[in-house]
């Protein structure tokens, strides 16, 4: 039951806790003792005071700015044919105040929109007549490779459909939680 929960969690609490006193106690002149620890957290203020204590080094990491954005959206998009009315400055303007898992969530969405248009009853009807009527294996997969192109409508539908995962007041507890425990 809840108890049983509640004890089992607390067990495991605690040796954590204690192997994480364990990997700093040796000899930090061997090289085989060289071990750092390293935790991250959506609830940094869920962590109890015994634990905060040993991670020494608290820093919170911000959404991703202008820059980050960007890069984000060209790393998620890296694979796929993206089309020419593809604004990512816009795309960038439009993502303000997303998490990285966000801006991956809306780009998987979008790539998601070319397979969709594709893969229709109809779409499917013209490949084949097009196969009938002699076309090359080239032909049809230039066909269908410019057919895959991610498209600005694709972003503005995604948009519609992913949206940002936190809030002002999350983000305004993110930083009062840094004033008051985080790394000076």
């Amino acid at each position: 039951g809840g108890a049983q929960e509640h004890e089992s969690s607390r067990r495991v609490k605690t040796e954590l806790l204690v192997q994480i006193n364990g990997v700093s106690s040796g000899d930090p002149a061997d090289p085989g003792n060289r071990v750092m620890v390293l935790a991250a957290t959506n609830l940094p203020w869920e962590l109890d005071e015994a634990m905060r204590r040993r991670l020494t080094k608290r820093v919170y990491i911000p959404l991703p700015e202008v820059e980050g954005r960007l890069q984000l959206f060209k790393i998620n998009l890296e694979k796929v044919d993206v089309a020419s009315d593809v604004n990512f400055d816009k795309l960038v303007s439009e993502t303000e105040g997303y998490s990285g898992d966000d801006i991956c969530g809306l780009c998987d969405t979008a790539k998601m929109m070319p397979v969709k248009r594709l893969y229709t009853p109809e779409v499917l009807k013209e490949l084949q007549r097009k196969q009938q009527e002699g076309a090359s294996d080239e032909e049809l997969q230039a066909h269908e490779k410019s057919a895959l192109e991610v498209t600005w409508a694709d972003f503005q539908t995604a948009l519609e459909n992913v949206s940002k995962s936190v809030g002002k007041e999350q983000l305004q507890r993110f930083v009062k939680w840094e004033e008051e425990f985080g790394s000076k």
